[in-house]
């Protein structure tokens, strides 16, 4: 066997023994735990087991980093409106009821107050309902351009065990983002996605995915917000 063979098969089996990931040959990695998890109102942490997590090339996402920055921004004030206008309609409601129960505990059956409830209740309902309608389209913003990007490999991936957690192994140098996306059953039995996309600190030891950082999830879920 020749020299150049010989040298051949010692590159081949050290491209191997690196690994070879989403067609990129890692010559120059470095190994990146990580871990996701979504935190309950109590702290309470719910680990995700199971979820692909795709480290891109920042170059690659870049067009996709300005329609999410962009269309997110659009949203950003009609949304903070609608809630606004639905919380004071609920809290209307909600004083409307109260006032009508301590009136029937009176023995006044007055039903001026009874009437202003049913009316905020419908107000109420009203402005859940367009608030409900703009985030599902902040939410489809979002689900399209995550599409387009995971339709390709990244150049590194890792799918998180039963503790959720992970390890990637990140070329260097070079500019990179972490994308991930997890469909899973919400508290009150309804399938929804959350999603997560963001430039990787070449500083960070670690990569940590949870509901304080992801771009946003299910309008069933929590409100959208930008990392």
């Amino acid at each position: 066997m020749s020299r150049t063979a010989k040298t051949a098969i010692v590159v081949a089996v050290a491209l191997l023994a690196t690994g070879i990931c989403g067609g990129a040959w890692l010559l120059k990695a470095r190994d990146l735990p990580g871990e996701v998890f979504l935190l309950a109102k109590d702290g309470t942490a719910t680990r995700l087991a199971l979820v692909e997590v795709s480290v891109y090339p920042r170059a690659q996402v870049e067009p996709y980093l300005a329609v999410l920055t962009n269309g997110l921004a659009e949203f950003a004030l009609p949304v903070k409106e609608a809630s606004s206008r639905w919380h004071e309609a609920n809290e209307a409601y909600g004083k409307a009821v109260d006032a009508w129960e301590l009136n029937l505990k009176k023995g006044d059956l007055d039903l001026t107050e009874k009437l202003k409830s049913d009316r905020f209740r419908r107000s109420s309902d009203e402005e859940f309902k367009k608030l409900m309608s703009l985030r599902e389209q902040e939410f489809g913003i979002v689900s399209q351009a995550f599409d387009h990007i995971l339709q390709y490999p990244g150049t590194c991936s890792a799918v998180t065990d039963a503790d959720g957690k992970f390890n990637v192994r990140v070329p260097v140098p070079g500019d990179h983002v972490v994308v991930a996306r997890v469909g899973r059953t919400g508290d009150d039995g309804k399938h929804c996605r959350d999603f997560w996309l963001f430039p990787l600190d070449k500083r960070a030891g670690k990569v940590v995915l949870s509901s304080g950082n992801w771009v946003c999830c299910d309008p069933n879920a929590s409100l959208v917000t930008l990392p």
